[in-house]
């Protein structure tokens, strides 16, 4: 209809400019009829005075807007517009081949399908109408970008989608100062954090408008989609493990879900998810123990519904290095205890704990337990890194601070500092605030605020419950009841003796003790992360009570756990002499990955001196040596690139020598186990008009995109040819001409004046 009224279609009004190309001679016609007509009209106005003031106003006006049109038909209006010049402009499409593009939800029909139907570069719809104005040229990309020619076929199969690369690689295969346009058709699912407005900038540098074809829907009808996965990266053979999975929906309000864990196909967590009206997101926290020890490949998944659009983003892969090997844990009491006794009887039967323990009996005389050889504490407590860095954990009871040196209590700071081990300060008479360790390099790293408490005497019996942190910490569940709930009321109160009621930023109280006579609930069981390892407080005088109270019945596991976990938590994940990162958890076949070692002494100070290889498994049996280099800008820190072939787990050794002494661990890499692609798999509307907003470009949705071939915007740079259109003979002008003329007669007809 627009081009009916107005002779050219609305985008050349849009991107042209109307002006007036009447000549010289007419102006001067005008002014003398002009100088005619003033007279005329006043002698009119004369004979109309006998009108109602109405009608007046209405004939006038109408024959104004008469004479107005005839003026401007006679000025002879023109649109300017700025054409190609057919075939000699160059136009590249950029095609998205990844796997998102499988998606059906393009008209019931898989967005591929689209692709096809409209671009292939030979039969293509949208293909031909380029052709007619443009030299089209096609290139695919998802992880990176090739050429396409009219005899190749896209996969899309590829499991991500880079467009920062693709249009990065574009400039290394197309001069862009020979390009009119870009062309790029994706759903905008980019999976590969490639800076991109670095690369945009590059393309509106070199005047390269890029226009947008968004394909897929906004947002999927109804779909299940598991997010981040977040746990520990290692953990101790048998510990328990708490894992936060964010589950995003679609259509699935008040509706219940069950999400499964798996352990290598093995069921080991279920937990139901019901979503509230409108929560488009939910973190599910569950709870589970592996058993085996080595690289475990955790399944968490959700069964797809019949009526899904995805069914492959119901499930997310992790991958667990559970540590199988003994953990040695240092626990110092400067009085003798019971709690010794009942610590130790708690992991006897535990094959990853190893309590060494240390008891002060009298001034410079130990009672050691637990011990490798005669030698090992022979003079007390550690004094070097080397004899103290040799633990994963160190136990300090009711001791002073007194007892250490300076650089002692230095040393334990730098023990869970700089080696990444973990520290538990029990209470007692001697301990925490009352021993003295306010000012001290141990109490800088504590998680409680010791200053609050100061030497007040104290003694009181508390209830023990955890607070909303704790009941979602593996140490929450160490009271249960028979149906597997947590137990907390039935346990005996616990003796503290350290008023302590804050804690310091970024600590997180687990336990809390309340009584009739304290003002506020206090901190019974804190932690925090410090440096590379992590500090926690268990502030009771008497844990064992919940082992020997009378109302505790015979065989009730509560103590006995709350050791075991408290102390597998302790060493759950410290750290090597070496430690291994790549760049990437989840490469696909062919990524190149960086690999980086941290290399440290048995003093846990970095070596730069070392001769250090990475040794790889590949799933396919071949064995692959790769020497890695030292990062000279960062101490400790040696680096190779890695390209994996195949898709598999991957398993890395890297052996660091010194001298004579030799090093190693191990780590493990998941190569295409996980396809980017199937995850935020929605078009992604705003992004892609972000794109062609910066560059000059337009947007154009799968539905709109059959006019993008007279609509696209070009480089100013291409070949162009400026038209003149005439306008002064729109059919628009001459209805309002008629319709004009036929309302003053149907007026002066309905009124009486004819």
């Amino acid at each position: 209809m627009w081009q009916f009224l107005f002779k050219y279609p609305a985008d050349m009004f849009a991107r042209g400019e109307i002006t007036l190309s009447a000549s010289g001679w007419l102006y001067v016609a005008l002014a003398l009829a002009a100088a005619v007509a003033i007279p005329t009209l006043l002698r009119y106005r004369r004979t109309t005075r006998g009108l109602h003031r109405v009608d007046g106003a209405v004939l006038a006006l109408t024959r104004t807007a008469v004479v107005a049109l005839l003026l401007l038909a006679l000025f002879q209006p023109v649109l300017t517009v700025t054409n190609v010049v057919s075939e000699r402009n160059v136009v590249a499409v950029l095609l998205d081949d990844s796997v998102s593009m499988r998606v059906a939800d393009h008209e019931d029909a898989p967005r591929a399908q689209f692709v096809q139907t409209a671009f292939h570069p030979r039969t293509g719809v949208i293909t031909e109408a380029l052709s007619r104005r443009f030299e089209p040229r096609f290139f695919r990309f998802s992880d990176d970008v090739t050429a396409l020619d009219g005899d190749d076929d896209m996969s899309f199969a590829g499991p991500r989608s880079d467009l920062g690369g693709a249009l990065d690689g574009l400039q290394k295969i197309v001069d862009l100062r020979s390009l009119a346009a870009l062309v790029v058709v994706t759903d905008g699912a980019v999976t590969r954090a490639t800076a991109l407005d670095e690369k945009l900038s590059a393309y509106r540098a070199a005047d390269v408008p890029i226009t947008t074809v968004g394909v897929g829907r906004p947002r999927f009808a109804r779909d299940i989609e598991l997010g981040a996965v977040s746990l520990p990266r290692r953990t101790l053979q048998g510990s328990s493990i708490v894992a936060d999975i964010d589950i995003r929906q679609r259509g699935f309000d008040a509706e219940t879900i069950k999400l499964i864990v798996e352990d290598d196909g093995e069921p080991v967590a279920v937990e139901e998810v019901t979503f509230g009206p409108a929560q488009a997101v939910r973190t599910v926290r569950t709870r589970f123990t592996v058993k085996e020890p080595g690289a475990r490949r955790l399944r968490f998944y959700v069964v797809p519904s019949a009526d899904e659009v995805l069914a492959q983003n119901n499930s997310r892969e992790a991958l667990l290095e559970v540590d199988g090997k003994r953990q040695r844990i240092l626990y110092f009491e400067g009085e003798p205890r019971f709690e010794v006794k009942f610590v130790r009887r708690a992991v006897a039967k535990d094959d990853n704990l190893r309590v060494v323990s240390m008891v002060r009996t009298a001034e410079n005389k130990y009672y050691r337990l637990g011990i490798d050889d005669a030698q090992e504490l022979a003079e007390g407590f550690p004094k070097t890194a080397e004899e103290l860095f040799a633990y994963g954990g160190l136990v300090l009871g009711s001791v002073e601070a007194g007892y250490f040196s300076a650089s002692q209590l230095q040393l334990i700071a730098d023990f869970v500092s700089r080696r990444g081990g973990g520290l538990l300060v029990l209470g007692g008479r001697r301990a925490l605030s009352r021993g003295g360790y306010g000012n001290t390099p141990v109490g800088d790293l504590l998680p409680v605020v010791l200053d609050d408490a100061g030497n007040e005497a104290m003694r009181t019996e508390v209830s023990v419950q955890p607070t909303p942190a704790g009941y979602g910490h593996p140490l929450g569940g160490i009271a249960r009841a028979e149906d597997g709930t947590p137990s907390w009321d039935g346990l005996p109160p616990l003796t503290v003796l350290h008023p302590l009621y804050r804690t310091k930023p970024g600590a997180a109280t687990l336990l809390e003790g309340a009584a009739a006579n304290l003002p506020r609930p206090l901190a019974v069981l804190a932690e925090q992360r410090f440096g590379r390892g992590q500090a926690l407080v268990l502030n009771v005088q008497n844990a064992w009570n919940w082992q020997m109270h009378q109302d505790v019945p015979a065989g009730d596991q509560t103590h006995e756990t709350l050791w075991r976990q408290l102390l597998r938590w302790l060493v759950r994940a410290v750290p090597e002499n070496i430690t291994v990162r790549t760049s990437s958890e989840h490469p696909s076949p062919g990524e190149t990955v960086e690999v980086t070692a941290e290399v440290l002494d048995p003093a846990f100070h970095p070596r730069n001196d070392a001769s250090v290889a990475l040794v790889v498994n590949t799933p396919i049996g071949d064995r692959l040596t790769l020497p890695m280099a030292w990062d000279a800008s960062r101490d400790g820190i040696y680096r190779v690139q890695l390209s994996p072939e195949h898709a598999g787990l991957y398993e890395m050794s890297v052996e660091a020598r010194a001298g004579e002494a030799l090093t190693s661990t191990t780590a493990h890499l998941p190569v295409g186990l996980v396809v980017p692609d199937h995850y935020g798999a929605e078009m992604r509307e705003t992004f892609l008009e972000r794109i062609a907003a910066k560059t000059g470009g337009r947007f154009f949705a799968a539905d709109r995109a059959g006019s993008l071939a007279g609509e696209v915007p070009l480089s100013t740079s291409g070949a162009s040819l400026e038209e003149r259109l005439a306008l002064w003979d729109m059919p628009v002008l001459f209805l309002l001409l008629m319709t004009l003329i036929g309302f003053e007669w149907l007026y002066r007809r309905w009124r009486g004046l004819v």
